[in-house]
């Protein structure tokens, strides 16, 4: 094909193959961009930029044009091309095939293309300089080593997928490497015929040797990562290979001179570096003039050319320079890093060798002068500079890429090491091919550990775990295994390093080292913690790092979520203190509190107790929350469920145990009957139990942590009497029984909890919650600890876990009774008021009698009551279970049998409307399911066509109905059942996505689980804001409904996303279907009465992604997002409407009267917003008449009293208002507002007096929030009494 171009115009004429004229006559040009000649090959040629204009504007630059023929000018192409890939170019590529070989010579290259990100697409480019000046050499160089490869041979270039070169080499693999994206698409448009483009960075890349040739560039000047470059090609080298490397003259590039202290490279460092790490070695100019000679004569480089070419054969094994290079960022804080580095070099020694690179960030206090200082004395310390602040992250990356050590080491500036701080972290890395990372201990300056391994903790946030501790610990003086290790002195192998990807750069000043362990961790690679590497560090607060503190946190989170697995208590005891176990087990232990929000349940601590004891005892264990318990548990020989207000589903392929420790009414017999043991805190219940249950029954009593709950010696008593715990509101006086059987009293107590505010004699109550780190110092403070059990406790004879933790303590403990509470423990036990005033007065007068007692009574607990007690009486029973392991055994080994084999078909059901632009991304979720036998019927509820999607999908699996009009998501998804035929049904939205193990994951507890009929998982809600084109961007994402609900939590509101729902088919026809009359919540509507006939269980982990729009528009019936901002009336109707359903649970469910009385609180709900509604609209009369109405209906609604109070605001109604008022600040869930408005009200009405006593009661019952208020308090409260002293006569 030929181009002639027509003089003195931009226009080219066009002879050649079909296709190239086709696209150009569809609406494209070529236009010129500029023509210059060189001389290549012994003569002159005239070369041109074209510029290829698409139908849609792209612009696509064609390098290297060739006249070829005068006076009639013709062009041809060679094979290099520019910017911007597309169907278009890839045409156009191939339509210049033939005459891109021609170009290139004699022989028939095989023709490959660069495809740079913004034009002329040459690596090498500089402003003056065309392309074809460096890519000519390069190309004539490569044909000088072409004869030497094997037509079966692999090349490889490093640094782009540029192609120029790989085009013309005769081998049967080429590979292209490239980090930046933009080049890797379009390389990609073009890539045929054994050609790759790889994503990587060339320096970290690690594809092992085997190939002959690999060609490369060094890009800049200052030689920034030349060495790291070519050790990179030394790796991927045959012994035989050979290096085509080709560096533009630092000449040629004026503007990058001063970008380092280095300055520029010369020729004697180019030449050194690869004679190191070749046998022969040969340079060429552009013109092929051997340039030896040249250099010899002259030091330096020949300014005359444009680009050095060099060809190095043989590679020899390379050599690192030393073998530890320690990285050091810094920013400003010159006096911190002049110390680490006197350190250094004081207390680093010669062995292991060692070189010191300093990154600097752009400091701006004298760092740089005084690091040059220190390079001018110091040979094995290297300085890099960057001209602003690039990050923690970019500067360690920066510092490995320089690294010449085969091991990479990060330090902190802020850091001073020991002596022989390094010879441990390389032997670790040396003796130890499993070990990966390898960190230090840390100390702050006044000797206490600051880092000594990095653990994750309950919340899911790492922390460091033996933080504060002495230095000489024993729990920090062994080499152990952690998930994290600091950032702050971090080893690796240099290669390895780079070639798992460096430190994150997206993560700013924190958490980068997180990051990097985890993924070193999830590739197998040991984190390892090494005492005896000892390293102090002042732990510097950079300027503005605590600004992305939240920021890195939630990018940690959303990448690491179900790696954070809490494990700080497996480090609470020493390796070498735990007993050699032949087959350890995996323990999960499964708690009621609902998430790890819930940071303050009993609960917690209690099973954190029992996971460091079942870890001192060499097993392994981790603790599961509510919303973790549907786990897949694969992993676990042993669950212990320690019994709470929910009901848990064993797992088949798990031993299961149940730890009745309260409220053991709340288990039924069918529900016993599902574990493998009991384990129960009540002796005379276990003995019941035993002749009841038709599984192993033991007596198994609650314990204490003796090495949290202790003596402490610097706590003096300050109390007489102490107690914690929340106020239930019960018995005498309104609050807790044993409190108000000691009041009043003339001893000094201290009373912790919720709830007690207004209730105690003054002093007496010490605040609302007291962590559990702070409780041992709680019952050291008192001389009597109160301790008391809720009523079924007491009759079914539980100890609870507060008597022996306060015994612990060394306190005297006062208990109502239990039963058999004497044969458990013989605490003090009082049956009346009287008899504990009296315990308690003689406690007091008699302390050394007490001591002693109390004592004794601690013996016991140590060596009956701790958690180690308990593991060993554990492991003894479980020792009896061999039936229930070999079950579990056989279970685990088929979990899956039904989905691999069986395959049962899964119905999935989308109803679509009006959301074209959304819809392809949900079907392209649901083709990409790991599990490969559903059918989907899509609805298109009588919006536009979405014929042609379903068609570009192309899966069969897939069926359309099409409606004619818009008749809701109800009898859309209703429409979609009846067309459907599985054993399981999944629903699914038309602007939502799944993750492709969403139907697997949710099939798992369904076919295999007992009992288990309706599963769901969790879901991130994903918010996406319009942008001015049209397209929509990503802006957040959050985790939510991410947790265990059962049938009571849906009757008043959903809690369960339909897009992670599936269940059994025969539940969709016992409830009827959908309801088709709902305008909104249709899913709640149907999970509300599915779930009242079966348990819904939750898989644990999110497995769908939910669309947020920017907005949300009413889009059509049932797939309305918004009503209940557009109108509340009409959706507290339709809520109405669902709770007056009648519920299909059996007669006998306790559902029912808790539905009914939801049925209440919905009608008055709907009678408030018909009051608001009319109220907002000036009808105040009628809007009085709702909340009169709302009233009736009966029930305590504090909603209704506060809304009618406002009302009579408003119509000047003060004295109606203020019982109003009053009523809400005497309820639990009264704010501030209440008492202010009902101050207002006295007010108004002259009662000063009564004004006063609000505002007293306020004070009472929220300091906080009138400590936020005083000034409004304070004004209030001055009205008042101006306003009683006006009534008092002169």
């Amino acid at each position: 094909m030929q181009l002639r171009f027509q003089e003195g115009t931009d226009r080219f004429q066009l002879n050649g193959p079909d296709e190239l004229t086709e696209i150009v006559g569809a609406g494209g040009r070529l236009e010129w961009a500029r023509a210059e000649r060189a001389v290549f090959a012994g003569r002159e040629r005239q070369f041109v930029d074209l510029t290829f204009v698409g139908p849609d504007d792209r612009r696509v630059v064609i390098l290297l044009v060739e006249r070829i023929a005068d006076p009639d000018p013709a062009y041809v192409f060679p094979a290099r091309f520019g910017a911007a890939g597309a169907a278009d170019l890839a045409a156009l590529a191939e339509a210049v095939e033939g005459a891109a070989a021609q170009a290139l010579g004699d022989a028939p290259w095989p023709a490959s293309f660069l495809l740079g990100p913004d034009g002329p697409a040459s690596l090498l480019a500089v402003p003056g300089l065309a392309p074809y000046a460096e890519v000519l050499p390069a190309i004539a160089r490569a044909r000088d080593v072409a004869p030497e490869l094997k037509a079966d041979g692999r090349a490889l270039h490093l640094g782009g997928p540029d192609g120029w070169i790989l085009g013309a080499l005769p081998v049967a693999e080429r590979v292209a490497v490239e980090a930046s994206p933009r080049r890797r698409e379009a390389a990609g448009a073009l890539a045929r015929g054994g050609f790759r483009a790889l994503a990587a960075d060339p320096l970290a890349l690690d594809l092992g040797r085997g190939f002959d040739l690999v060609v490369a560039t060094i890009e800049d000047p200052q030689w920034r990562g030349a060495e790291q470059l070519l050790d990179s090609v030394v790796r991927h080298l045959n012994r035989d290979g050979a290096l085509l490397l080709t560096v533009p003259a630092p000449d040629r590039r004026p503007t990058l001179a001063d970008e380092t202290p280095d300055g520029r490279w010369s020729f004697e460092q180019l030449d050194a570096a690869l004679r190191e790490r070749f046998e022969d070695v040969a340079f060429f100019s552009q013109g092929g003039a051997d340039l030896e000679a040249a250099a010899a004569a002259r030091p330096g480089f020949d300014p005359a050319a444009a680009t050095l070419c060099a060809v190095a054969r043989r590679p020899a094994r390379l050599r690192p320079a030393c073998d530890v290079s320690v990285v050091v960022p810094v920013f400003d804080k010159i006096e911190y890093t002049e110390q680490c580095l006197r350190s250094l070099a004081a207390n680093t020694g010669d062995a292991p060798s060692w070189e010191v690179i300093v990154v600097d960030n752009g400091s701006s206090d004298g760092t740089p002068e005084t690091l040059a200082r220190i390079a001018a004395e110091e040979p094995r310390l290297r300085v890099w500079r960057n001209e602003t602040n690039l990050g923690f992250a970019r500067a360690c990356n920066q510092g490995a890429r320089l690294a010449r050590g085969r091991i990479v080491l990060f330090l902190n500036n802020d850091t001073e090491v020991h002596r022989g701080w390094l010879a441990p972290l390389v032997e670790e890395l040396d003796a130890h091919p499993e070990t990966g990372i390898v960190g230090a201990r840390l100390l702050y300056a006044d000797g206490t550990i600051q880092h000594a391994g990095v653990a994750i903790g309950r919340d899911q946030i790492p922390f460091h775990v033996h933080c504060r501790k002495a230095a000489d610990d024993p729990l920090v003086l062994e080499r152990r295994t952690f998930p994290i290790v600091t950032g702050a002195c971090l080893a690796a192998r240099t290669d390895e390093f780079l070639r798992r990807g460096l430190f994150d750069e997206v993560f700013v000043n924190g958490h980068e080292d997180i990051d990097l362990c985890l993924r070193f961790g999830r590739a197998g690679r040991a984190v390892v913690y090494r005492p005896d590497s000892v390293v102090t560090h002042h732990e510097m607060v950079s300027d503005g790092r605590l600004n992305h503190r939240e920021r890195n946190l939630m990018r940690t989170t959303a990448r690491w979520r179900d790696a954070l697995v809490q494990d700080d208590f497996r480090y609470a005891s020493r390796l070498a203190d735990r007993p050699a176990v032949a087959r350890p087990l995996s323990f999960a232990l499964k708690i009621g509190p609902p998430t790890r929000t819930h940071s303050n349940w009993g609960d917690i601590f209690f099973a954190e107790g029992m996971a460091k004891a079942l870890e001192r005892a060499g097993h392994r264990c981790v603790v599961h929350y509510l919303n973790e318990w549907g786990k897949d548990d694969l992993d676990v020989d042993v669950t212990i469920h320690i019994s709470g207000l929910s009901e848990y589903h064993p797992k088949p392929w798990n031993v299961n145990l149940l730890w009745m420790i309260n409220h053991p009414g709340r288990h039924t017999k069918e529900e016993l009957a599902r574990y493998d043991s009991l384990l129960v805190a009540s002796r005379p219940l276990a003995r019941r139990l035993r002749r009841e249950a038709d599984v192993p029954v033991i007596p198994f009593l609650q314990a204490t942590d003796p090495e949290h709950f202790r003596p402490l010696p610097g706590v003096k008593p300050f109390f007489d009497v102490v107690f914690v715990g929340n106020n239930k509101g019960e018995g005498r006086l309104g609050m807790r029984q044993i409190v108000a059987d000691l009041l009043p009293t003339t001893h000094r107590l201290g009373v912790w909890g919720a709830c007690w505010d207004g209730l105690l004699p003054d002093g007496v109550w010490q605040g609302t919650f007291v962590p559990h780190e702070k409780l041992p110092e709680v019952y050291n403070l008192g001389r009597v600890a109160l301790n008391d059990h809720q009523p079924e406790m007491r009759a079914e004879g539980f100890v609870n876990n507060r008597t022996f933790d306060a015994v612990a303590c060394g306190a005297t403990v006062v208990s109502d009774q239990v039963a058999g509470l004497s044969d458990v423990l013989a605490v003090h036990a009082y049956d009346s008021p009287r008899e504990l005033k009296r315990i308690v007065d003689r406690a007091l007068a008699e302390p050394e009698r007490e001591r002693e007692r109390t004592a004794r009574l601690r013996e016991r607990v140590l060596a009956e009551f701790t958690f180690d007690r308990r593991v060993a009486a554990l492991l003894e029973h479980l020792a009896t279970l061999g039936p229930a392991f070999e079950r579990a055994r056989a279970a685990k080994a088929s979990a899956r049998r039904v989905i691999v084999e069986e395959k049962p078909l899964v119905s999935i059901m989308v109803a679509t409307y009006n959301r074209r632009d959304f819809l392809p991304a949900t079907l392209d979720s649901i083709r990409a399911q790991s599990y490969p036998n559903w059918e989907l019927a899509l609805v298109n509820d009588g919006g536009p066509s979405v014929a042609d999607i379903v068609a570009a999908a192309g899966d069969e699996r897939i069926h359309l109905i099409e409606l004619e009009r818009n008749r809701g998501k109800g009898h859309a998804i209703n429409t979609a059942f009846a067309a459907t035929k599985g054993p399981f049904l999944a629903y699914q939205d038309d602007d939502d996505t799944w993750r492709p193990d969403h139907l697997e994951s949710l099939l798992l507890p369904l076919t295999a689980i007992p009992g288990i009929e309706f599963a769901y998982s969790g879901a991130v809600d994903v918010t996406y804001d319009q942008q001015e084109d049209g397209g929509w961007r990503e802006v957040k994402r959050q985790l939510v409904c991410n947790r265990q609900v059962v049938g009571a939590d849906l009757l008043y509101g959903n809690q369960i996303q339909g897009i992670v729902v599936a269940h059994r088919r025969e539940l969709f026809e016992r409830v009827g279907g959908m309801d088709e009359s709902l305008r909104v919540l249709i899913d709640w509507d149907l999970w509300r009465r599915i779930c009242s006939l079966t348990y819904p269980y939750h898989i644990g982990r999110p497995t769908a992604d939910r669309t947020l729009r920017g907005f949300q528009r009413t889009t059509g019936t049932g797939h309305l997002t918004s009503l209940h901002k557009t109108d509340p009336a009409l959706y507290a109707y339709q809520r109405l409407r669902v709770l007056r359903k009648p519920l299909p649970a059996p007669p006998d469910s306790p559902l029912h009267e808790k539905a009914a009385a939801f049925k209440r609180r919905g009608r008055q709900d709907f009678l408030v917003a018909l009051a608001e509604r009319d109220e907002g609209r000036g009808r105040l009369d009628r809007a009085a008449h709702w909340y009169e109405r709302a009233l009736a209906v009966g029930d305590v609604n504090v909603a209704v009293w506060r809304g009618l109070a406002m009302l009579h605001l408003k119509r000047q109604r003060p004295d109606e208002a203020l019982p109003l008022f009053l009523l809400a600040a005497d309820h639990h869930a009264a704010t501030l507002q209440d008492f202010l408005y009902a101050t207002l009200c006295c007010l108004a009405q002259g009662r000063g007096a009564d004004a006063l006593k609000v505002l007293d009661a306020a004070e009472k019952k929220a300091p906080q929030a009138v400590e936020a208020a005083r000034a409004i308090v304070d004004d209030y409260r001055a009205k008042a009494r101006a306003m009683i002293g006006a009534r008092v006569p002169a």
